[in-house]
């Protein structure tokens, strides 16, 4: 029982920690604020079933990111987001997804944020 619970574990240790290092590395090389590697629920090792998000602010208030699946199957989805701040407490978010053989899908949200 515990050997299983340990080898369960091992890979995924391995795996953030290698996660993190790339991540840094990634962010420091491209000058971007987000670089994210996101592996697959089922094999943390199968690289084309991940996802990669890298984000950069365009300006102060102005941010974007972008979400691709590593996979190289044409109907993998992109993702889009922008998101402006109006204020410390409003902000407003665009963003599409979509692939080749869907409809692209959009979505406008506007965010109020109060902390007490």
């Amino acid at each position: 029982m515990q050997g299983s619970v340990l080898e369960d574990r091992v890979p995924q240790v391995i795996q953030g920690y290698l996660s993190r290092e790339v991540e840094d590395v990634a962010r420091r090389t491209l000058g971007v604020e987000t670089f994210e590697f996101e592996p697959s629920d089922q094999d943390v090792f199968d690289l084309s079933q991940a996802k990669v998000t890298i984000g950069k602010y365009l300006t102060d208030r102005l941010y974007l990111t972008y979400t691709r699946s590593l996979s190289f199957d044409e109907a993998t989805s992109d993702i889009i987001n922008l998101e402006y701040r109006l204020s410390d407490h409003i902000t407003i978010q665009a963003g599409r997804e979509g692939d080749i053989e869907t409809r692209d899908e959009y979505k406008l949200e506007l965010q109020f944020r109060w902390e007490y």
